[in-house]
């Protein structure tokens, strides 16, 4: 019996193994992992779709197919375009017999190495270095197949097949689920299939989407996104947790491929799968398929230690298995024969002309002068457009999307896709959702690092609304009202409920008992959030009118909640429902909401210390720009051309004074002016913005511009012993009260003296519960209030203090997140005071 190494447990080795072991051959498989650890402890190493030819391939050499339990992939369809914008063309068409399908290959080589065990086939964990080689390749055939790197090294690049010595793409994939895969996801595309959908974008690179079978057995998508380096689609690089690749990929989805985002609105993270992403970097290279131990002994490669394809061609998955294939009818053929380096070099060479040479991403057409000096130009555009497509022969590929061509050269264009794409310069933007903003905007934004925008997901919708309800049915509510108001820290609970951030005057939500979804009253037409968190909206002139409608759609309600009753909600339209609904009653459960919404999620804390990082960047600004000689307006200006640039709004930017009171001077804050800073002021200032998540900070430090007077820096050291006093004691399980008594402590150490409370809760609203005082500050006929401090709050410490003899002020403020074990500041400037 002759004896085969195979080194590397992909798809393609274990495939290789498996087959010959069934057919004669002893193998000794070489892994650096179990079939275990492979299943549940490593990432898929790409897509792998496979197309009828590949899959025909694995059923012919005794793979179990997966027919049964995937959805088939059997369509393709085509957005192309140009340039971001300018969408030329839309085509597709079904495959028939052609389909294929897309499996976990985690799956593949766990299913292959369990059979491979039971054919008698010997499984080495170990992980194989240079020095092994020779030992290994004792038997007689080597075959190396550790992927694009590892032992590739030692089969030579073929500098004449590979074009690239750089990568061209930086890839990332993610697996999710909640889009359907029962043929009615993206029916702009071909009806009625669960098919690729590309966007190819000439500029950017591309993005697609496939169904795929997840190594559960689940029926998921998975979305691939090829970058080009530096352009829109690399922002990949600070993603570490499959969290954070989600709110990626679900913002570069909505941002860049509208057309598609309808189908894809519902989908969730693969929260219970924390290796279900991926990203990376390929340099599309050929190597030989010769290689030699260090002791001088043949080896033979496989997969893609022989090729790694630039992967816009699809092809790295299916080439493996067709070169597996390959090598296993050569092995059979070859009988008692030597697999020597002669025999090796002619079956690649074999492999090569039959499965690869025809491939256009290693032979390159001749390339237009224009395109040699268009840096990395992508080898898919390598022709000149014509300049009328169709009259140059642009063929209909399908007959679900016909395409017309418009009068006097302009683009063509999908007149009967279900949603075509936004037309050049007139992308639909909602002020009322800046996290909505259009590719442009969010392309030039930096973000903090470790992550990108924060997106609120149905499972964060989920979980808020099953709070609700548990309290609507404990408190015995029929109906919770939730009043918003596009006024500064007054329309949270809105967002809170619906994910909508309200732009203009009032807006209402209902919180109905389950299972009847919520609903959203408001005065504006324009279209809602594209978050799809509600459906249900109502839109009137009258608000108090929709609000009766909307309650009154059953029967009428006993008891409603009302959330911002005392300073949110009109006074008109609480008189108009009473008298309407005079059997209802209505009361206050504003103090229920704040409980339940105090604690925030990670992806709460994520929106927070994202709103921390563009105050960061506006405090950077003022460092750079106030000096004596500028006014307070031109430095707020400016603070709010940073913020409104990152993407933050409702930025309030105040400036520090004395207010002559009948008791003494007194601290206080008020809009900037024209007033110049001098040498000896003590700039004060209490900034505080909302993030694109929608989440609150505050930030505030204390800068001068000559040294300090004794007075100044007691004051400012004063603030410190307080901040840092009060950080120290947001422990869970500690009162507010008892925390203020430790700020308190802490400044009066300094022979000053501190005003009664010092902090509060943050969240969507500027001021949330908890209040970091006295008993004084807390509503004590309330019994919901919130006066503990538990893990997950997000806090706003601000002490004001004033020394009464020298008039002199301090002010400074932090955002913190109490954690288990400590209390974390999120603004990355130490608290002390500033010179500059």
């Amino acid at each position: 019996m002759r004896r085969i190494s195979v080194i590397g447990a992909g798809q393609a080795g274990t495939l290789l193994s498996m087959a010959l072991q069934a057919n004669g051959f002893q193998v000794d498989l070489y892994t650096d992992k179990t079939a275990e650890e492979i299943l549940h402890e490593t990432s898929p190493t790409g897509t792998a779709a496979l197309f009828h030819r590949s899959v025909a391939t694995e059923l012919r050499l005794g793979c179990p197919g997966y027919d049964d339990k995937g959805v088939p992939m059997d369509a393709l369809h085509v957005c192309f375009s140009p340039k971001i914008g300018q969408e030329l063309v839309h085509f597709g068409s079904a495959l028939g017999d052609a389909a294929g399908g897309a499996v976990d290959v985690r799956r593949k080589s766990y299913d292959r190495m369990v059979r491979l065990a039971e054919l008698g086939g010997n499984i080495v964990v170990t992980s194989v270095q240079p020095d092994d080689l020779d030992d290994i390749a004792g038997s007689d055939l080597t075959v190396v197949s550790t992927g694009k790197y590892g032992l590739s090294s030692l089969f030579a690049r073929d500098a004449r097949r590979s074009v690239y010595d750089t990568p061209q793409r930086n890839l990332a994939m993610v697996l999710v689920r909640g889009i359907p895969t029962d043929g009615t996801a993206f029916p702009n595309r071909v009806e009625g299939s669960t098919g690729v959908c590309f966007n190819l974008f000439g500029d950017a690179g591309e993005i697609f989407w496939v169904p795929f079978l997840h190594k559960s057995g689940e029926n998921v998508w998975c979305l691939v996104f090829e970058a080009k380096p530096g352009g829109p689609f690399d922002c990949w690089a600070d993603v570490t947790t499959v969290e954070q690749a989600f709110a990626t990929a679900s913002r570069l989805a909505r941002d860049y491929a509208p057309w598609d985002w309808p189908s894809m609105r519902n989908m969730e993270p693969m929260l219970d799968d924390p290796h279900s992403w991926l990203k990376g970097r390929v340099t599309p290279s050929v190597r030989s398929g010769l290689g030699t131990t260090p002791g001088g002994r043949p080896m033979m490669s496989l997969g893609d230690t022989s090729v790694a394809y630039d992967p816009v061609a699809g092809q790295g998955a299916g080439s493996g298995i067709r070169q597996a294939g390959h090598y296993f009818d050569a092995l059979l053929a070859r009988g008692d024969g030597p697999f020597d380096a002669d025999w090796i070099t002619r079956t690649f060479e074999g492999v090569y002309e039959e499965h690869i040479a025809h491939l256009p991403v290693h032979q390159p057409a001749p390339r237009t002068a224009r395109q040699d000096t268009a840096a990395g130009a992508h080898r898919v555009l390598r022709r000149p457009a014509p300049r009328h497509p169709l009259r140059a022969g642009l063929r209909r590929t399908s007959h679900r999307l016909p395409v017309a061509h418009r009068a006097r050269g302009r683009r063509p264009v999908d007149r009967r896709a279900h949603r075509s794409p936004p037309r050049r310069g007139r992308r639909r933007r909602h002020r009322e959702d800046p996290r909505r903003a259009g590719p442009e905007h969010a392309a030039r934004q930096p973000l903090p690092a470790g992550g990108e925008r924060v997106i609120a997901t149905l499972a964060e919708r989920d979980r808020r609304w099953r709070l609700l309800h548990e309290r609507m049915e404990r408190d015995g509510y029929d109906a919770l009202l939730f009043a918003a108001a596009d006024y500064r820290g007054h329309k949270g609970a809105l967002r809170y409920l619906a994910d909508y951030n309200l732009s203009h005057r009032f807006g209402y939500a209902v919180l109905h008992p389950a299972p009847r979804p919520p609903s959203c009253c408001r005065r504006t037409s324009r279209p809602p959030p594209r978050t799809g968190w509600i459906d249900d909206y109502v839109y009137a002139e009258k608000l108090s009118e929709a609000l009766v409608k909307t309650l009154t759609r059953g029967a009428a309600p006993a008891r409603v909640g009302i959330v911002g009753i005392g300073q949110v909600m009109k006074v008109e339209d609480y008189l108009h429902l009473t008298e309407e609904l005079p059997g209802t009653v209505f009361e206050d459960a504003s103090a229920m909401f704040e409980q339940v919404r105090a604690v925030k999620t990670a992806a709460e804390i994520r929106g927070a210390e994202e709103s921390a990082y563009i105050a960061d960047r506006c405090f950077e600004r003022l460092l750079e720009i106030a000096r004596p000689g500028t006014t307070e307006r031109a430095v707020a200006a400016e603070m709010y051309r940073v913020a409104y640039s990152l993407g933050a709004e409702d930025p309030l930017f105040l400036t520090m004074y004395a207010d002559d009171e009948p008791t003494g001077p007194c601290p206080t804050f008020g809009a900037p002016g024209g007033r110049e800073l001098t040498a000896h002021d003590v700039f004060t200032f209490s900034y505080e913005l909302v993030g694109p998540a929608g989440y609150w900070m505050e930030l505030s430090r204390m800068v001068t511009f000559a040294p300090p007077t004794p007075e100044v820096q007691r004051l400012a050291d004063a603030v410190c012993s307080g901040l840092a006093a009060g950080s120290a004691a947001l422990r869970p399980g500690t009162t507010m009260s008892g925390v203020q008594r430790d700020v308190i402590a802490a400044i009066e150490q300094h022979g000053v003296r501190s005003s009664y409370w010092s902090g509060h809760g943050l969240g969507l609203d500027v001021l949330e519960e908890p209040w970091v005082g006295l008993e004084m500050v807390q509503d004590n006929e309330n019994h919901e209030a919130v006066t503990a401090t538990a893990e997950g709050m997000v806090i706003a410490l601000h002490p004001m203090l004033w020394d009464a003899d020298s008039g002199a002020m301090g002010y400074m403020a932090d955002t913190c997140v109490v954690e288990a074990g400590r209390t974390r500041t999120l603004s990355k400037f130490p608290t002390e005071l500033y010179r500059v």
